[in-house]
């Protein structure tokens, strides 16, 4: 498509340590072969590794031309 440009958005997202850990490490194939996986170890940052607390902030800003 060609056209005249208008607007310019952008996105900015931070994230804790544990949203980019907890993302890097699941990593869980899908279907049938899941199965045959071995397990996996996932990140948590709880006490006793029973689960996250992750957070992340998005803001996003449009600029128009």
């Amino acid at each position: 498509m060609r056209g005249k440009v208008d607007q310019l958005r952008v996105s900015l997202i931070r994230a804790n340590r544990g949203y980019f850990e907890y993302n890097r490490a699941f990593n869980a194939n899908e279907g049938f072969l899941q199965a045959f996986q071995p397990p996996q170890v996932r990140y948590s940052n709880v006490k006793g590794g029973y689960g996250i607390i992750l957070s992340y902030n998005s803001d996003t800003v449009t600029i128009r031309l």
